[in-house]
């Protein structure tokens, strides 16, 4: 299928691995985005730069490591706080200093670098746009780039990004009822295995809209606040 004709709101992460998108194609990718989409690069090997917000982004020239590296280009800095690099819930860092990168890609342009080599080359660049983001990653899961391809630093990281890209866009969604923004939309939702009548706006369930896109519904966290009231306040 031609990329100008995706419908870009049907994905809550869009993966390009290709000639940076122009024209028509480049400013539905940026709209996606800003409305609260993810787009993640990966290297086409060709040079090449995207303008977002005014801003140049994009690829420079492509480095092999020297053939006597072992390991070739190591990661030694990353974001562990939060982002798609993040330490796991459990505390444990992804692999990164084991990620064998022969091949990179250079990113050029304005962006925040969640992870860099040791030259100080970034791997992965961040850039937001709107209520979204876009991402530049330096290497390839291909086996003539890197051991992206072992999953165990990939594998996170895409889930991480489609989750983010979910709140807004994707097949599925979680929202919080009694959100003033939902009282316009919920004739278009049916409740999901429940013969109960529920209403989507303002309560809690699983609902589907009729083009298959489904919504998790929750309670509001403040209807878990346990504090109690005194007299005067009551």
């Amino acid at each position: 299928e031609e990329k100008e004709t995706l419908k870009w709101t049907d994905n809550g992460l869009i993966i390009w691995q290709d000639v940076l998108p122009e024209g028509e194609t480049a400013a539905a990718l940026e709209e996606y985005a800003r409305d609260g989409g993810v787009v993640l690069f990966f290297p086409a090997s060709e040079p090449g730069q995207i303008e977002i917000d005014g801003r140049k982004i994009g690829w420079g020239v492509v480095d092999n490591a020297p053939k006597d590296s072992e390991v070739g280009f190591e990661i030694n800095k990353w974001e562990v706080q939060g982002g798609p690099l993040a330490d796991t819930d459990q505390g444990l860092s992804l692999p990164l200093l084991q990620l064998e990168t022969r091949r990179r890609q250079r990113i050029a342009g304005e962006g925040i670098a969640l992870a860099s080599f040791t030259d100080g080359e970034p791997f992965l660049v961040r850039r937001g746009v709107g209520e979204g983001q876009i991402l530049f990653c330096a290497t390839l899961p291909h086996e003539d780039w890197s051991n992206l391809t072992e999953g165990l630093v990939l594998l996170p990281m895409v889930q991480r990004l489609l989750a983010v890209g979910a709140v807004r866009y994707g097949k599925a969604q979680l929202l919080t009822s009694g959100d003033d923004t939902l009282a316009d939309t919920e004739t278009r939702w049916v409740s999901v295995g429940s013969t109960d009548t529920r209403t989507f706006a303002t309560e809690a369930g699983v609902f589907r809209k009729p083009d298959g896109r489904m919504v998790a519904v929750n309670r509001p966290s403040g209807e878990s606040d346990a504090r109690r009231l005194d007299f005067e306040k009551l």
